[in-house]
């Protein structure tokens, strides 16, 4: 309660005092009001560049699955039987080891963008770091296949290529034939397990809640007029 003698006293009148109160905590709200408008300004400014990079990301990852995922069944499913359904086998075999060596390189790129894209994603949006059930699924998923492909790429597949330019074919009476089957088969049975993880990314990617828990419901601040 403002003390009206004290007032009196220092030569301000009461009118004049509550005038002054008022105008000082006027400024104080206007400058609070500023304060978080700044703040607000710089948030949407962040948030607009996280949001673009979250759909970037999205996009480069999703491009690099569907060049895997098409590529393999292309090769698999269309192109491998009908050159060998074609050509003869000492033929076929050493120009499908030409097309698969290509092919690899074009793995490891499209393997390299949804790695970037994944990337892209988790500077977007930090939750993407503090996912649940599905979102670590979908993280182990990820991971897993990146070390299979490259495994597949880098390793296994090489091999084959070696055996092809040596000659070898896949023939179980001999030793060298034996070890190019179950090399052969070692091959097909990675890029099956790499398309079954390719569409489960993709099929878990949407069940994948980004948001974080504590901040989307949190209410805005407000600033007290009184």
């Amino acid at each position: 309660m403002l003390d009206t003698t004290s007032a009196k006293g220092s030569g301000i009148s009461y009118r004049e005092s509550r005038i002054m109160k008022r105008s000082s905590a006027s400024h104080s709200n206007n400058a609070g009001i500023a304060q978080m408008s700044q703040q607000a300004s710089q948030s949407v400014r962040c948030s607009g560049i996280q949001w673009g990079l979250f759909p970037a990301g999205t996009a480069l990852q999703s491009i690099g699955l569907a060049l895997m995922a098409g590529g393999m069944l292309a090769l698999g499913a269309f192109t491998a039987p009908v050159v060998f359904h074609t050509l003869p086998r000492d033929e076929a075999a050493p120009l499908m080891a030409q097309i698969f060596t290509r092919f690899d390189r074009v793995l490891q790129i499209a393997l390299g963008l949804a790695l970037l894209g994944e990337g892209l994603r988790r500077v977007a949006l930090p939750a993407l770091w503090m996912q649940g059930l599905w979102g670590k699924l979908r993280l182990a998923t990820l991971g897993l296949l990146t070390v299979t492909l490259l495994y597949a790429t880098v390793v296994v597949n090489p091999q084959i290529g070696a055996m092809n330019r040596a000659g070898v074919h896949r023939a179980l009476n001999t030793v060298q034939g034996q070890r190019f089957e179950q090399t052969h088969r070692l091959s097909e049975s990675l890029y099956k397990l790499d398309l079954l993880l390719i569409v489960l990314v993709l099929s878990l990617t949407p069940f994948v809640d980004f948001r974080n828990e504590n901040s989307r419901h949190q209410p805005l601040p407000t600033v007290d007029a009184g």
